[in-house]
């Protein structure tokens, strides 16, 4: 649009300090006195050569052409908010923060950028009456000042989200106040809480959530849970900093990931919070006499290597009353009071046969890879042409945040389209992730083999023979595959891992590995030729036949009429080159296992088909328990 400013601009971001309070104590009053500000702002941004672009409630958003002229605007506002009567009991306190940067409008004459987070984030920080610069814009307009106006550096601060600090100064004028409280970012509360290299994407809907329980004065345990990849680490990184405020001793993030001794995790904590070793008093001790009174939020990250240290974290609890405790693990305490919460991946697309961009860019997963793989790679953009294969990714990558930027990894090298091809089989080609990161999130493969090892052997044994089913399975089904009298504890402690979830299906319990984990042969197991007679005993019911017939519907979304709901068949799960879901025909066929219901555990597929049509060694029944589900190629004929 040309009627507002375009290219280096210098925004002014206003809002009212309180003005919640005030509506509901000056009902009668506020609106006047809304009305009064309104046009006091807008006269200044016309007298300056601004525009106001953007109300939202009491905040106002103006941007101009210069950084003097924004200046000037901001003070001219701060003396006339002093100098005005008000209806109201008190003058308005209106907090404002410049900041400057190359934009330019959209259609519409709305401004998105980077920059405007950051300004948000000073906005934020500020008290009312107070006027904020950053550097930028105090450079372009320390020359060009009110005569009356000087400058006070507040010095470099770190703000949630951001991962570059900001040096703020702050504009002090005759006649207005210009002593405040310090400002409210990440250095004015005891931390240890680093900035992040790159930004949250999403997770707004968690933040709320996890925000809400844990201001709850009750609740002060709380566990963040999830296989591994799904981001607990970022999440509770981010929670923390939304909650610096909320803890006047402070908020202390622990990283236990490199422990693996439970009796080494109050030496941890200890050495975290510098407290130091006196006479002969345990460590847990010590720990629980510093920690006794202070209010202060503790995040003990990759708790999941050292469970067994879990009592510590209840005698904290029990004798540090005003402490609350993060916790990211990869399964739950199960210590009195814990309130869990299972980090969900990101959202991702219904997988429309022909999606547009703009349609994608509402997906938390696609804007993550679009995100990393721009960073990668600069001359990448989404296009109609590639945005059907970003979002199959996604979809393939079970919105994974882990999985998904290994492969935007990939872009400097491979188009989208190449990268979707190659998903078949995904572990090999999800790898070479950020150096900065811990060595197990380097590949996914590392990642799910992180959480095999935490496995007891009977719970090893468990996971890699339910990697043989293609889909979820029932009880009995799990049950059958087992290589003794099932125990419910084993397979309770995989859904606890979250290498195995449950499926909402009727009254009838099922269960399903995580994808990336049943393509994961992170066991090394040669136990295929047991396994594959396991299921081969298994009896092949069906309420219809005795020769059931294979289903060749697309794999859990419904079913044909008098078909099990989840009836999960080869050639519904995965496609060949020409995208068929049917195997050839073939006169001699063998009996394939399937998770389905009680109707229906069994279908027939041609023994030398997979989904490249290639003839293979052995029949699926004989598959290597490691192999990724579909793949033929890697058989043990037992």
């Amino acid at each position: 649009m040309d009627d507002v400013p375009h290219g280096t601009v210098t925004f002014l971001f206003t809002d009212i300090e309180g003005s919640t309070r005030l509506w509901q104590a000056c009902a009668d009053s506020m609106p006047a006195a809304y009305e009064r500000d309104d046009a006091i702002l807008r006269e200044a941004a016309v007298g300056h050569g601004g525009v106001v672009y953007k109300t939202i409630g009491d905040a106002v958003q103006m941007v101009f052409a210069t950084a003097p002229g924004a200046v000037a605007a901001a003070a001219t506002v701060q003396r006339a908010l002093v100098r005005d009567p008000w209806p109201t009991p008190e003058p308005l306190r209106v907090r404002m923060a410049l900041h400057t940067g190359a934009v330019d409008p959209d259609a519409t004459g709305d401004y998105r950028s980077p920059v405007l987070n950051r300004l948000g984030r000073m906005l934020d920080a500020g008290h009312g009456s107070q006027l904020l610069l950053s550097r930028v814009t105090m450079e372009l307009a320390r020359d060009h000042l009110p005569e009356t106006a000087t400058l006070r550096d507040l010095g470099e601060h770190r703000f949630q989200d951001l991962s570059r600090p900001e040096r703020i100064f702050q504009i002090e004028d005759a006649g207005l106040p210009h002593e405040f409280a310090p400002l409210r970012t990440l250095d004015t509360r005891p931390n240890n809480l680093r900035a992040q290299p790159t930004p949250l994407i999403g997770r707004t809907t968690e933040l709320e959530h996890l925000r809400n329980l844990l201001a709850q004065e009750t609740v002060r345990l709380v566990t963040l849970t999830g296989p591994g990849g799904t981001g607990k680490t970022c999440l509770a990184c981010q929670l923390a900093a939304d909650l610096i405020e909320d803890f006047p001793d402070g908020v202390f993030m622990v990283d236990l990931a490199s422990i693996t001794n439970p009796d080494l995790v109050a030496g941890t904590v200890m050495a975290t919070l510098g407290v130091q070793e006196q006479g002969g008093d345990t460590h847990a001790t010590l720990l629980t006499r510093f920690l006794r009174d202070r209010e202060m939020l503790l995040v003990l990250d990759n708790f999941e290597q050292v469970i067994d240290a879990a009592p510590l974290v209840s005698d904290l609890l029990a004798t540090c009353p005003v402490t609350t405790v993060l916790v990211t693990s990869r399964t739950r305490l199960h210590l009195r009071g814990e309130h869990s919460f299972q980090v969900p991946p990101l959202r991702i697309p219904r997988t429309p046969r022909h999606p547009d961009v703009a349609s994608l860019s509402r997906y938390e997963s696609v804007r993550l890879f679009m995100d990393r793989a721009r960073a990668l790679d600069p001359s990448f953009h989404v296009s109609d042409a590639n945005a059907p294969a970003i979002a199959e990714i996604c979809v393939r990558l079970d919105g994974l945040p882990l999985a998904i930027e290994l492969a935007a990894a990939r872009i400097p090298m491979l188009p989208p389209e190449a990268i979707l091809r190659r998903l078949a089989t995904r572990l090999p080609l999800l790898t070479r992730g950020p150096r900065d990161l811990p060595a197990r999130q380097h590949t996914l493969r590392g990642t799910i083999g992180w959480s095999y090892d935490l496995l007891a052997p009977n719970e090893r044994s468990l996971f890699r023979r339910m990697a043989v089913f293609a889909g979820d399975s029932t009880l009995d089904a799990v049950e059958a595959i087992s290589s003794e009298r099932l125990d419910v504890d084993v397979l309770e402690a995989l859904l606890d891992h979250n290498l195995v979830g449950p499926v909402e299906a009727g009254d009838e319990p099922r269960f399903d590995m995580l994808r990336p984990s049943a393509s994961s042969d992170s066991s090394g197991s040669r136990q295929a030729g047991r396994v594959g007679t396991s299921i081969s005993a298994m009896p092949c019911r069906s309420a219809r036949s005795s020769s059931p017939r294979i289903w060749m519907g697309p794999a859990r979304t419904g079913g044909s009429p008098g078909s099990n709901r989840n009836m999960t068949t080869f050639g519904s799960r995965y496609r060949g080159p020409s995208n068929t879901t049917h195997p050839p025909p073939c006169a001699s066929r063998r009996v394939l296992p399937v998770s389905g219901g009680p109707a229906a555990t069994c279908a027939k597929v041609s023994p030398g088909w997979n989904a490249s049509s290639k003839r293979t060694t052995a029949p699926y029944p004989n598959a290597h328990p490691g192999a990724p589900r579909g793949d033929l190629t890697r058989m043990d004929t037992g």
